[in-house]
């Protein structure tokens, strides 16, 4: 019985995980698409706090999922790190190497990886979704 339940809670504890972590992916989705969206404004300073609020929330899930991983598959902990790196290194290229001058040549770049996100993040979110859904029995 006592094993019964230390398995409950863990199991509960890893319902939780999976579903904070969907959230932390779906505000990072969001703030991706923020920054995107001032890619059409001609304000610098505003593209730059895009940029920061991007970068913090990358900080946020890269944390989560570190103190986390063991919750998580070996397989999606390293799809989420892949999508990390990338969002994460085009993100600070724009805060910390762009100018006014140049702000376009960094977006050009992040304008090129679009893809490569969305469709990083559609995989994590589908494995987060298939892993959750197996937690709660409930498969098809």
């Amino acid at each position: 019985m006592t094993h019964q339940i230390r398995f409950s809670k863990l199991h509960d504890r890893r319902a939780d995980a999976i579903e904070q972590l969907y959230k932390k992916i779906v505000a990072l989705e969001k703030s991706a698409a923020c920054l995107i969206a001032e890619f059409q404004m001609d304000d610098y300073q505003e593209l730059r706090k895009k940029t920061d609020n991007l970068i913090d929330t990358f900080f946020d899930l890269h944390s989560f999922v570190e103190n986390h991983a063991i919750y998580f598959s070996e397989d999606l902990t390293n799809k989420i790190k892949e999508l990390n790196t990338l969002l994460f290194n085009l993100s600070i290229d724009i805060y910390y190497q762009s100018k006014r001058e140049n702000i376009n040549d960094f977006i050009k770049a992040f304008y090129e990886e679009r893809d490569t996100f969305e469709s990083q993040n559609k995989k994590i979110k589908q494995v987060i979704e298939s892993d959750f859904r197996e937690l709660l029995g409930v498969t098809g």
